[in-house]
């Protein structure tokens, strides 16, 4: 690793002490999501995607990752044949680095030469800068990045998924993180780096493991832009499509696994009271049994509770979707799947192993459940209730 002058032990004057084990290992001491991060990066597979994400798409000679904490894309990057250097301003994130090439610097005062790199990228990193110096350290981006190099970031942006919706509301929300210093749309940070030269390239990079907490998959894909400083390079946007196209693939097969494992109802007594009819068929075709709530429900926080006797030779994987109505061109829809046996079982899902389907669903205005699966000479009935995580009734199914 070249440096431009060292690495300081210390950088005086910044408040990178708020980033200590609390901040990684017990998150709810400093509001952000991070629990016993040591462990999950090092497992993460995540992180592991984006880095053969970055070498597959953009195929970089070397790379430098701007706030890469202990360095799980680093170490991944490097155990691919790239070179890769990583920074952080975490004392404790660099005492637990993964990989050797993880220093202790700043953003805005980078150890590197002039042109080192051909991609300098960043995962949810640029909004915890300050913005009393965000032009030095866009200045110091540009500084290390080949003149025909790239620049990736990845981070929440308002106006854009998940926090498409009011800015200040989004920004609001997101500030629940005191170290998320700079919540603005994409045209905002794009804006940033034209003095230096650099304009928009048209691509974005899919991720068959972009597994935030529903309803919020999908926000590392939709949360990233590209930079370059000359033209548009037509192979490299090639390829991330193919990457793409290789992710949707993945994704998709990870669906219909998630399908058969995601659950295991338990056998139950075949005591229950005031049954909803059986309804099935002897095709193949959609059954569904329907249940509307006027006026709509919220499920936040909430467990649905099911008992199923099902009619079948065999397991039968059926869903539960719940369906938010209020906005009439962008239905909202969640769902989650689980296998169910032969004879009377029982599961209850709680509302944040739901993923989405479509839309943006609004957890406080469901206004259906529907419950069915495709049956082929079986027959099933259910019923269940809503209730709060403390088990007080909502609403029945």
């Amino acid at each position: 690793m070249s440096t431009k002058h060292g690495i300081r032990q210390k950088m005086a004057g910044r408040q990178d002490s708020y980033f200590d084990e609390a901040y990684f290992e017990r998150g709810e001491e400093r509001g952000t999501a991070y629990k016993d991060y040591a462990r999950s990066a090092d497992e993460s597979v995540t992180y592991r995607e984006i880095a053969e994400a970055l070498v597959a798409v953009f195929q970089p000679r070397k790379c430098l990752e701007i706030g890469c904490a202990t360095g799980p894309i680093v170490r991944a990057l490097n155990d691919l044949g790239t070179k890769a250097d990583g920074v952080d301003v975490s004392e404790w994130a660099v005492a637990h680095r993964l990989h050797p090439n993880v220093a202790l610097a700043s953003a805005d005062d980078l150890p590197f030469s002039d042109g080192e790199y051909d991609l300098v990228f960043s995962c949810h990193t640029l909004e915890h800068l300050d913005r009393s110096t965000i032009g030095k350290a866009i200045g110091e981006l540009n500084r290390v990045a080949a003149a025909e190099g790239f620049q990736f970031h990845m981070l929440p942006l308002v106006g854009t998924y998940p926090f498409d919706y009011d800015l200040d509301t989004a920004r609001s929300e997101l500030r629940v993180d005191p170290t998320h210093r700079i919540l603005e749309p994409v045209e905002w940070w794009r804006q940033r780096w034209q003095p230096f030269g650099w304009s928009s390239v048209p691509l974005n990079i899919n991720l068959s493991n972009d597994v935030s907490p529903a309803p919020n998959e999908g926000e590392l894909a939709a949360g990233q832009f590209t930079l370059r400083k000359s033209a548009a390079d037509v192979g490299v946007i090639a390829r991330a499509f193919e990457w793409n196209k290789l992710a949707h693939r993945r994704l998709l097969k990870g669906l219909e696994r998630s399908k058969r494992k995601m659950s295991d109802p338990r056998p139950v007594l075949p005591v229950i009271a005031r049954f909803s009819d059986f309804i099935g068929s002897e095709s193949a075709d959609w059954a569904d049994l329907e249940r509307s709530f006027d006026p709509p429900i919220s499920v936040d926080e909430c467990v649905v509770e099911i008992v199923v006797e099902l009619s079948a030779d065999a397991p039968v994987p059926l869903r539960i979707a719940l369906i938010d109505d209020s906005d009439a061109e962008d239905r909202g829809v969640l769902e989650f799947w689980a296998e169910f046996p032969p004879g009377l079982s029982s599961i209850p899902i709680p509302i944040e192993h739901f993923r989405r389907l479509q839309g943006n669903p609004d957890l406080a205005s469901i206004d259906l459940l529907y419950f069915g699966g495709s049956l082929s000479g079986g027959r099933f009935r259910a019923r269940g209730a809503i209730r709060e995580a403390d088990g007080t009734f909502k609403a029945s199914i």
